[in-house]
């Protein structure tokens, strides 16, 4: 969370941390306004014409309501409440990953 990563340097940090990155319908967190853009691990998968989160997961119910995406952009960030994708996938910015849950029976 405290270094700058392109989408793909970040994925790669989560995963290498055994984390995920964050997965919107869990984040129950809103930076503010005057706050940095986050990767939160939504992008736009083009085979699929949708945006998905890293679980595989369609961009639907609430998290639609909250996000403003643009055609030319595939990768999405969080700025205060909002995400957005108007960066490139290249640019460096914060990121925010989560542990997996772990259910034992």
């Amino acid at each position: 969370l405290q270094k700058l990563h392109s989408w793909k340097k970040q994925e790669f940090e989560c995963y290498f941390l055994n984390i995920i990155v964050m997965i919107f319908p869990l984040l129950q967190v809103s930076l503010p306004y005057d706050s940095q853009f986050y990767w939160v691990g939504l992008s736009y998968i083009s085979e699929r014409n949708g945006w998905f989160w890293e679980d595989g997961t369609a961009l639907s119910g609430e998290a639609k309501t909250r996000t403003m995406l643009h055609e030319h952009n595939y990768c999405a960030s969080l700025y205060g409440q909002i995400i957005y994708a108007s960066n490139s996938c290249s640019t460096k910015q914060f990121w925010i990953c989560e542990k997996g849950v772990v259910q034992f029976a």
